[in-house]
């Protein structure tokens, strides 16, 4: 009876559960990993140069250094500043994503960023009325640093072809631009081939068209000031992607890097993992290179949910193939044969049970012969299974005991 019901529980699930997908598609937030902005109007000069001669260090030390040494930035840190002078690129700004997956298929990639909310931006924001932010696919490996202020000839290359026009909008909460960069993303299925977008300003035939519009990116916390900075702008960057993972690449997982440098803290802001100077050059210790990415999902820095649905869901766990299902009830079947062949029949006050017992006595009271199935259909089966254990049990012993009786 037991063997019945663990049967039946097996055939349920497979009806009721069905097989387990392969994969599945899934929405989910993808957080900043850096940001960084680039000014043609920088300059970065040595002591040396200015004064002509070296700044050198105590004798003992037997280096000298050369710092560059570039103009402050105009903004507020976290600024993502977009300039045309005269029809040319005077400031673009860089974004970094974490993708929330190992490997993928992507199917959708929109982002917001708000315009900057701070005095000191806004003064800058300059003849913007009618102007367009367009998002370029970055092609290498790049610094962030929220400071900005770098040279543009440092900054990263990026495909100038398939650019996408932003979309102002203008919600009750304040001014943002929407990228809809889905036909830029085709190869950020492999994040470590994910280095961000350019945010350059739209040109047009006017050679003294100059214009300038500061958008603002999420800061880490200035331990210095009672806000929290991190907190305040953990949403300046909203990022959404639609995927479905690839088979063997994994689910819901870390950042587009593995999470080498700057991941969200649990406010969504960065984690204080860098510093940085006021000229914009981070101090990394080690050049910036793209590790492995991880095996482990980064705690609070993904909220996925099923494609088309509303709430939270845990990712899904290991895959099972279709098959395991309609193996489990063949296998329980197949134990249940073996075992009425194999084991002795387990004794008892009335192993052809009572039903059987009643019928016999009828049958005996009658003058009749008992049919030999009359309490089972497929009691000639048994038997003949049953027989065919004896023997067999019979011949194991033969073998065990070397063929003595």
């Amino acid at each position: 009876m037991n063997g019945r019901r663990i049967v039946s529980a097996a055939a349920l699930a497979v009806l009721v559960l069905g097989p387990v997908p392969s994969a599945y598609a899934k929405t989910s937030a993808s957080n900043v990993e850096g940001t960084n902005w680039f000014w043609q109007s920088q300059n970065r000069t040595a002591p040396s140069e200015v004064t002509g001669e070296p700044v050198c260090p105590p004798p003992q030390v037997p280096v000298c250094p050369d710092p560059q040494v570039g103009a402050s930035s105009p903004h507020e840190p976290g600024a993502l500043p977009v300039m045309v002078f005269r029809n040319q690129d005077e400031k673009i700004s860089s974004i970094l994503f974490q993708m929330p997956f190992q490997r993928a298929k992507i199917s959708k990639f929109d982002f917001t960023v708000i315009e900057s909310k701070d005095p000191r931006d806004q003064i800058q924001t300059q003849n913007a009325g009618g102007k367009i932010i367009q998002a370029c696919r970055i092609t290498e490996v790049w610094t962030p640093s929220e400071d900005g202020a770098d040279e543009i000839g440092d900054a990263p290359k990026y495909d100038k072809s398939g650019c996408v026009d932003g979309k102002r909008e203008t919600p009750s909460s304040g001014a943002r631009w929407r990228f809809n960069i889905t036909s830029l993303v085709n190869s950020w299925g492999d994040p470590g081939r994910a280095f961000g977008v350019m945010l350059v300003g739209k040109k047009g035939n006017d050679a003294n068209d100059t214009w300038q519009i500061v958008l603002k990116g999420p800061r880490r916390d200035d331990a210095t000031t009672p806000a929290n900075e991190a907190t305040a702008n953990a949403k300046n960057v909203q990022a959404n992607v639609s995927f479905t993972p690839i088979k063997g690449g994994g689910g819901s997982g870390g950042g587009g890097f593995g999470g080498g440098f700057g991941f969200p803290s649990s406010s969504g802001g960065f984690s204080p993992d860098y510093t940085s100077s006021g000229t914009g050059t981070p101090d990394f210790g080690v050049p910036f290179a793209p590790p492995v990415p991880p095996t482990e999902a980064v705690p609070g820095s993904i909220a996925a949910t099923p494609a088309g649905a509303s709430g939270s869901e845990k990712p899904k766990g290991p895959e099972l193939p279709p098959i395991f299902w309609l193996m489990i009830p063949v296998g329980l079947m197949a134990l249940s044969m073996v075992r009425n062949i194999v084991l002795e029949p387990r004794p008892g006050k009335r192993a052809d049970g009572v039903v059987a017992l009643i019928r016999n006595h009828n049958a005996a009271r009658l003058g009749r012969t008992p049919a030999p199935d009359a309490h089972s259909p497929f009691s000639g089966v048994t038997r003949t299974l049953q027989s065919a254990g004896g023997r067999l049990r019979g011949l194991v012993r033969r073998v065990i005991t070397g063929g003595a009786s």
